[in-house]
């Protein structure tokens, strides 16, 4: 549980159990193993053969196999001599685990998560398939790899069946694990469940050691390690860390990614990129994600010492313009200069820019277009290609931004490779609106140029990868840089795998833009993948604390509360989310104080927050607080009590929701006020 609600009444914890309740005396299933390495680290230990079952969604067989023979506890009961595995293409949820990286498991194969049923099929179909894809199938190998039978395209289930009964290993269920030791050298599922039992009941004391001797474990317990990186608790989180940097394997790249963007430590987070770097080797697609990590930060540092200098005549800019015929009188003037000097490199800048304005101003206005114009833009600039200095640079600019932006794959390599080695070398003279506009083409157009097909030779990749976060950043820095810009950094730089990073330029972008809601938008959804819903709710309070503008700061905080209490929800607990929507209410509740002009948008989050702290009281048996909280709701702005929160839910349905079950248990004078 978040350290920020550990304070909470005792009375709360109750809560928790009652609106939640487990079914003491579950029915029997097939024991699912998580991954082939699994079932034949298990086959090896107990000599059972392996059963393979390939089921897909809506073939009618695959359909009674799932809902019908795989429930059905005679057949439960033939697995147990078996070690069993389940490969369905089919998603069946959203996500694999939630916030707190505990496992969901999938509702039609209980056990396994969807991804596990859905990544093991490529393994099998290369192993035993014999290139052929069917479902449902049946496949019984012994302990030597020998195929014991293999059913595909049978007229009835109950050949399968028959088989499975036929080839059964012993039926006797194995032992579990008695001790820790044990369990973290068993790879067998219900070892794991119970290892990852032991450490979400454990204190944090008990947790920390686990997680000690994770670091030595045999059975490589990522899903331990995995609800370890997402702990709040400092210590908790970085033990977690250090285990995961001692055994990982290929397969948890993205853990490791999680892990070095969520750590702090500068020490963890050098080993963490040693292990990334150590499993890189000889995986391609590993070694390109090293490469474009430490491209990017090359890039990234190259533009920390980028200074700009200040914007000068940006009146009689044509680019700083957003009136056209402001900017069509620019170009005709400039037309009309190079017409006396045709030969002269600053008259045809000036046509360059003044097409390139026009040609931006028209791309950006619906249903017309500046593609010709941009084209003109370039011929003009290809005339002074020849000079040097800042108008070699100028040049380059307009040939890289038209390259850009009209989607020229074949001149867009050498236009903005070489726009952005001069940009590096002469970032002085880029302060102006061309040197905005260059920096955003070279940010996202040296990415096109090491993404395109076929992959450009490495040097190229390497070179372009730089270019591209240097742009990126160094456009941070720039004067002129928009909220915009900083969202499209910080994507930029994630992309690259730089998520502290990413972080950090949207903590800075907030500094700066503190009311633009695209900022508030990618900072919330970047800190919820990075460092989860407590550190969210934390950053924002030391920015309210800050703040110079009080009433958005405490919406905004409002409102990634409100986000957050709703994550919790669907992560099912209700202690946090209940602690969030209070502090929706109160952060709302402060905004509408301190601004009229905030009134009526917190009044109706403050409604959605409301209803949803409501419906978690009456689950809680706490009906009185949930009757307050809906009738508060309805008097604060009724007209939201029909609008949808994050989870689809309306206001006025959890009310009748809850008016509902009152009148059900007897309270017909507590349903009554919900009428009022």
């Amino acid at each position: 549980m978040p350290r920020l609600f550990a304070a909470m009444s005792t009375w709360l914890l109750t809560l928790a159990f009652l609106a939640f309740p487990q079914d003491p005396t579950p029915a029997p299933r097939i024991e699912w193993q998580r991954s082939l390495a699994d079932a034949l680290n298990v086959q090896l230990a107990n000599g059972k053969p392996i059963l393979i079952c390939v089921n897909d969604d809506g073939e009618p067989f695959c359909e009674r196999f799932a809902t019908e023979t795989y429930l059905d506890p005679s057949f439960v009961k033939l697995t147990e001599g078996y070690v069993c595995l389940v490969a369905s293409p089919v998603h069946h949820n959203p996500r694999d685990y939630d916030s707190m990286g505990r496992r969901i498991e999938c509702p039609r194969f209980p056990g396994v998560t969807c991804s596990e049923h859905v990544n093991v099929e490529p393994m099998l179909y290369a192993r035993w398939f014999k290139e052929q894809r069917y479902a449902p199938r049946h496949v019984g190998v012994d302990q030597q790899g020998a195929v014991l039978f293999d059913h595909f395209l049978d007229r009835s289930m109950q050949d399968a069946i028959d088989d499975v009964q036929k080839h059964k290993g012993k039926v006797e269920v194995d032992p579990p694990a008695i001790d820790v030791d044990q369990l973290l050298h068993s790879s067998d599922q219900r070892s794991r469940n119970e290892l990852e039992r032991i450490y979400r009941t454990a204190d944090a004391q008990g947790r920390r050691h686990l997680l000690d001797r994770c670091a030595l474990a045999g059975n490589f317990p990522i899903d331990v390690l995995r609800m370890a990186l997402r702990e709040d608790d400092a210590a908790t989180f970085r033990k977690g860390a250090i285990a995961l940097a001692a055994i990982a394997i290929p397969e948890c790249a993205i853990d490791l990614q999680d892990a070095i963007a969520r750590c702090d430590d500068d020490g963890v987070t050098n080993s963490l990129e040693g292990t990334l770097a150590r499993i890189a080797e000889g995986d391609k697609t590993l070694e390109l994600l090293v490469t474009c990590r430490e491209a990017g930060r090359t890039g990234a540092l190259r533009a920390k010492d980028v200074t700009f200098a200040a914007v000068a005549n940006a009146e009689s800019d044509p680019l700083a313009s957003s009136e056209r015929d402001v900017v069509e009188g620019e170009l005709d003037e400039a037309l009309a200069a190079r017409k006396k000097a045709p030969e002269d490199p600053a008259a045809n800048l000036r046509v360059a820019r003044a097409n390139l304005a026009l040609g931006l101003l028209l791309l950006s206005s619906p249903g017309t277009t500046g593609a010709l114009l941009l084209e003109d833009a370039r011929r003009a600039a290809d005339q002074v290609a020849t000079t040097d200095g800042s108008d070699a640079l100028a040049a380059a600019a307009v040939r890289a931004i038209v390259s850009f932006r009209l989607g020229d794959a074949a001149k867009l390599p050498t236009d903005a490779m070489a726009a952005a080695a001069l940009a590096s070398a002469n970032t002085t003279k880029l302060s102006d609106r061309l040197g905005q506009e260059l920096l955003r083409a070279l940010s996202a157009g040296c990415m096109q140029v090491a993404v395109a097909e076929p992959t450009p030779p490495p040097e190229t990749l390497v070179t372009a990868l730089q270019h591209a976060a240097f742009a990126a950043c160094a456009l941070l820095r720039h004067p002129l840089a928009t909220d915009q810009d900083f969202v499209d950094g910080a994507n930029r730089l994630s992309f690259l795998g730089l998520r502290r990073e990413a972080q950090a330029c949207l903590a800075d972008a907030l500094a700066r833009f503190p009311s633009a809601n695209v900022v508030h938008e990618a900072f919330r959804n970047r800190m919820l993948v990075d460092r989860g819903a407590y550190a969210l709710l934390d950053r924002y309070r030391a920015l309210t604390a800050a703040a110079s503008d009080v009433p958005v700061a405490e919406w905004f905080s409002g409102y990634a509360a409100l986000v957050c209490a709703e994550l919790y929800v669907t992560d099912k607990e209700p202690l946090s989310a209940l602690a969030a929507y209070d502090l929706a209410i109160a952060s709302f509740a402060a905004s509408a104080r301190g601004s009229a002009d905030f009134k009526d948008s917190a009044d109706h989050f403050a409604v959605l927050a409301h209803a949803g702290a409501a419906l978690i009281l009456h689950a809680s048996k706490d009906h009185e607080a949930a009757v307050r909280h809906l009738v508060t709701a309805k008097q604060l702005r009724p007209l939201s009590m029909s609008d949808k929160d994050g989870l689809q839910r309306t206001p006025e349905a959890i009310l009748r929701r809850v008016q509902r079950e009152l009148n059900e248990l007897g309270k017909a004078g507590l349903a009554a006020r919900l009428d009022g």
